[in-house]
């Protein structure tokens, strides 16, 4: 026996609805256009229906490759969708176990009010229509609302376990209920196994995402206190400075007693040449005026006033190209100030034991794009290889991996940004992507500062 075309019709009928749905909760995250997507829906479906012909031309029992439909289905929206595979994964199982629980009511009611007949059959179809109408609002509010909470949680680690988890129940109740018999489906157990399922998934899905909640902001609070940390130093570092600054104050202040009781010596004398002589002489010999502004920005010019003296002692150059930052940033101080203080303090940290001869330097470079990015570039050389692990870098100054690098990927992650590292023929790549709060974009970054 061959599908008829009232067969297929209803199939896409019965089938199609479910498409949508798998792609409905990042409608916003596809990789090409909607009309592109809904065209390479419509094909997915012509390949199950190409594998349904291809079993009855074979003499296999048709029927049996509807189930193409899950795999194909899964593989459209992994080629449709920019998200993490085992997140669309998380949310397909859903997708599945809700037509599970459709598809077993369908077959229950068929079962006790219709004698068994069959699923494809008008009736099956005209339940099938009623029920996915009385709950898609419902599943619709929950997978928009879902969907909008995980995109808040960045745990791409957990997510690749985390779908075991539904996966495991749906795996359960359909070894229970797999056998489609009259007596098997018309029995209320059944019918309890299908729809515990789906709410089964309801809750697994309620405590696993506020878990998650939790954990984003127990990561937000180990954030606030690595800067709250970094700031410490920070200001730990001022304060010794402003104690050498009160140091020289006095010993120049000593000092000018003595110039003083000098050019009164002079004057009294009226020996003008000798005092234009000492003046002179007491002129070159001044420090220069070391600090300068690079950027309008108060707390970076800080920051970079800051590292710049600590390497120009250190025998390493430094060199800025920060004048397109704006005097506001979007960026809070606080991270501003973390985020510069752990670039610059690895930089220097890896180039204070380098020869000056292998001529050690440093560059900063900002740029602002579309007034809602923030471009950083860190770079420095010659550098050793850093030791990775596992995606960190190992510290230079201690046994276990750099705390520095952490916070500046922890504060990337929380302007929706990333950080990246990267040390090519000697020379050391960081740089970080940080976007603006309220744009809700999710940017990528290249390696290195290529794009200053």
């Amino acid at each position: 026996m061959y599908p008829t075309v009232e067969y297929f019709f209803q199939l896409f009928m019965a089938t199609f609805p479910y498409w949508l749905l798998s792609l409905y909760p990042f409608w916003n995250r596809l990789r090409f256009s909607k009309p592109a997507a809904l065209l390479l829906v419509f094909l997915g479906e012509m390949v199950v229906f190409a594998g349904i012909g291809l079993c009855a031309l074979m003499g296999i029992p048709y029927k049996s490759a509807e189930f193409l439909f899950i795999p194909i289905c899964f593989l459209v929206d992994i080629i449709a969708m920019k998200i993490q595979p085992s997140i669309i994964l998380f949310f397909f199982l859903f997708i599945m176990d809700y037509l599970l629980m459709i598809r077993g009511i369908v077959f229950y009611l068929l079962t006790r009010l219709r004698n068994g007949e069959d699923f494809m059959s008008w009736s099956g179809f005209g339940l099938h229509l009623i029920l996915l109408g009385a709950t898609l609002p419902l599943i619709f509010y929950f997978l928009r609302r879902t969907a909008n909470r995980m995109l808040q949680v960045n745990a791409p680690r957990l997510w690749r376990t985390f779908w075991l988890v539904p996966g495991f129940c749906s795996f359960i109740v359909l070894m229970f209920t797999a056998q489609q018999t009259p007596d098997s489906v018309g029995q209320l157990r059944y019918l309890f196994a299908r729809v515990g399922l789906l709410f089964c998934c309801f809750i697994v899905y309620y405590i696993l995402l506020s878990s998650l909640e939790s954990m984003k902001k127990q990561a937000l609070l180990e954030h606030q206190a690595e800067s709250d940390a970094a700031l410490l130093r920070l200001q730990k570092k001022q304060y010794h400075m402003l104690l050498q600054q009160i140091k020289d104050t006095r010993e120049a202040r000593h000092n000018l007693r003595q110039h003083l009781t000098l050019i009164q010596a002079y004057l009294r004398d009226g020996n003008k040449e000798a005092l234009n002589n000492y003046i002179t002489l007491y002129a070159a010999g001044l420090p220069g005026d070391t600090t300068r502004t690079c950027c309008a920005n108060y707390a970076v010019n800080t920051i970079i006033n800051y590292y710049e003296q600590e390497a120009l002692a250190a025998h390493i150059s430094f060199y800025t190209a920060l004048e397109s930052l704006p005097q506001q940033l979007f960026i809070a101080e606080p991270d501003v100030c973390v985020l510069l203080g752990n670039l610059l303090e690895n930089a220097i940290e890896a180039e204070k034991d380098v020869p000056a001869k292998e001529h050690p330097f440093i560059k900063i470079s900002a740029l602002i794009r579309n007034d809602d990015q923030l471009i950083l570039t860190v770079d420095n050389g010659p550098a050793k290889p850093p030791v990775e692990v596992h995606g960190n870098y190992q510290s230079s100054r201690h046994d276990g991996m750099g705390i520095g690098t952490a916070s500046v990927k922890n504060i990337a992650a929380h302007y929706n940004g990333t950080a990246r590292f990267q040390w090519t023929d000697g020379i050391f790549y960081a740089s970080v992507l940080l976007t603006r709060p309220d744009t809700g974009s999710f940017p990528g970054s290249g390696p290195g500062s290529s794009g200053l």
